[in-house]
């Protein structure tokens, strides 16, 4: 179920990113821009991964992505409690983690997915029992 664990990852990093963006202040607009350059971020990070062992090109390596997330965080770091900070410095190590992956192993993917799930369970609407909607499947 390769496609149904890549649309929950894409639906959870959506999540996690759409619920730092909202809070945010308005007049957070630099925040707000690096928020959303994150969420890119990690799209693309996820696209490049695959079921299938594939070779490691030098040349696609983006510096600049690892950049960007501790950019992020610091910019962040300060606006949410403690929980919610540790929680992107953790997504933040995600997604270094993940770039540096040359194809992503199963308990890799499991790993992700886990960590994924349960830093959106807080973001994701209720059912009518009152828990989260899970929409993880492995």
């Amino acid at each position: 179920m390769p496609d149904d664990n890549a649309a929950s990852v894409y639906a959870l990093v959506g999540t996690l990113c759409e619920s730092l963006i909202r809070e945010c202040t308005p007049n957070e607009a630099r925040t707000e821009t690096s928020a959303r350059r994150l969420k890119a971020k990690a799209y693309e990070i996820l696209l490049k991964k695959s079921q299938k062992r594939v070779e490691v090109n030098e040349d696609d390596v983006d510096p600049l992505r690892e950049l960007d997330v501790k950019k992020f965080e610091l910019q962040i770091g300060s606006r949410f409690n403690a929980e919610r900070q540790a929680a992107c410095v953790e997504f933040g190590n995600c997604l270094n983690f993940i770039q540096e992956e040359p194809y992503f192993r199963t308990e890799t993917a499991k790993a992700i997915l886990t960590f994924l799930n349960a830093v959106g369970d807080a973001n994701r609407p209720a059912d009518d029992d009152g828990e989260a909607v899970s929409v993880i499947l492995i």
